[in-house]
């Protein structure tokens, strides 16, 4: 998704990947990098992963989405370029799309742009257990981690 998301990006304001990863620090290709934060950070996506894509790290990438929104709310170039962007990942068909991810041994599954995810919550003392959040909120609790992904599931379609 983080590369979806890059390349739309790239594609309205002609900024390369080179550049975006690179340690240039012009205005266009910040603010480039900046849009692409933002972006990834309205998908709920993990700030050190986005980071990772452009040789940032996450602190770098908070930074960015907390400056390219007080951008946008004052310079329509930006603002254009932001929707043109939104445009583009709409007509990739980000909104349908399911994408999997696994990172520090979880699994997430991103559908129309929402993270879902099961986290074992099992310990020792209390047994078995499962809890299921929907953009890192909690859903769902179940002791049963099949019942957990069926009741996730059924959240997913509504």
């Amino acid at each position: 998704m983080e590369k979806k998301i890059l390349r739309a990006v790239m594609d309205v304001t002609g900024i390369t990947e080179e550049q975006m990863k690179s340690s240039i620090v012009g205005y266009d290709v910040s603010r480039a990098r900046a849009m692409y934060y933002y972006l990834c950070n309205e998908k709920k996506l993990i700030l050190s992963i986005v980071g990772d894509m452009v040789n940032r790290s996450a602190n770098a990438v908070s930074k960015g989405v907390s400056s390219f929104r007080e951008l946008i709310s004052r310079n329509k170039r930006y603002a254009d370029l932001l929707n043109e962007a939104k445009m583009v990942l709409l007509g990739l068909g980000m909104e349908e799309q399911k994408d999997w991810m696994h990172y520090n041994g979880q699994d997430y599954i991103y559908i129309r742009g929402r993270k879902y995810s099961i986290h074992d919550v099992s310990s020792r003392y209390f047994g078995g257990g499962y809890m299921g959040m929907i953009d890192d909120e909690f859903v769902l609790y179940s002791d049963n981690k099949e019942q957990a992904v069926r009741k996730l599931l059924m959240l997913v379609e509504n």
